[in-house]
């Protein structure tokens, strides 16, 4: 089986809300990279993020607030990095190849906030104070840790909830019209290495990352707008 060199994050992993095909071939993969490529914006990245993982967006957006207010460049002096301030750990546990990229970012704080909300049963204090201080040190506590920082944060999160939570509109320099990022170019034209092993000739490969990339766009917009008691979704 042909598997495409492409870092990816591998988002059949994935156990709640919406699923993916599990089909690991490479093309596959690469539409996965395309599509989380084509999110341009911070709303879309958590909408995405929500749906894919059952975690609803309002707490994602909270949690990213409290832990960076949405800086994707924030790196603690523990070396967690990104929006929601993935440790490298972490960040390898939960599918994450790039944590400097903003959709990856947010969608792997999101898949580990799933393991701690599954780990409590659905306790969003529990799962909270987990994602701030470790899963060990509520259990060892049985409960929120007498930390300050620990209960500040769980404190500050819950207050939050339910209220606007203000997003920066961009986390991406949005490409100019007409053109096709480097990047995502060569990803594309991955996927049609994987799909017929042959390469595209030069002028025709834009046209066709351009064609592509529209598609799975619009493959992105109708999952963020799709209604959760539809079923489930495949790339």
């Amino acid at each position: 089986m042909f598997v495409t060199p492409i870092q990816t994050m591998d988002l059949t992993q994935v156990r709640d809300g919406y699923k993916v095909s599990s089909g690991g071939s490479g093309f596959h993969q690469a539409m996965q990279q395309a599509a989380l490529s084509g999110l341009s914006d911070l709303e879309s990245m958590f909408t995405y993020a929500s749906r894919a993982t059952g975690v609803p967006t309002d707490l994602l957006k909270a949690v990213a607030k409290a832990e960076s207010d949405f800086n994707q460049n924030c790196v603690s002096h523990c070396g967690a990095t990104g929006i929601m301030q993935l440790m490298p750990e972490t960040a390898r546990s939960v599918g994450v190849t790039d944590v400097n990229d903003p959709a990856q970012n947010i969608l792997g704080g999101a898949r580990y906030l799933r393991k701690m909300l599954d780990r409590y049963n659905g306790d969003t204090t529990l799962a909270l104070a987990a994602y701030n201080a470790g899963p060990g040190a509520v259990d060892r506590y049985g409960g929120v840790p007498p930390y300050a920082e620990t209960q500040n944060y769980v404190r500050k999160i819950s207050c939050m909830l339910g209220g606007a939570i203000s997003v920066p509109l961009s986390a991406y320099s949005v490409a100019s019209a007409g053109t096709v990022p480097a990047a995502f170019g060569s990803a594309l034209s991955e996927i049609l290495e994987a799909v017929s092993g042959q390469d595209l000739l030069s002028g025709s490969t834009a046209l066709f990352c351009e064609g592509l990339k529209n598609a799975v766009q619009n493959q992105l917009m109708e999952t963020i707008t799709r209604d959760p008691d539809e079923e489930e979704q495949t790339f």
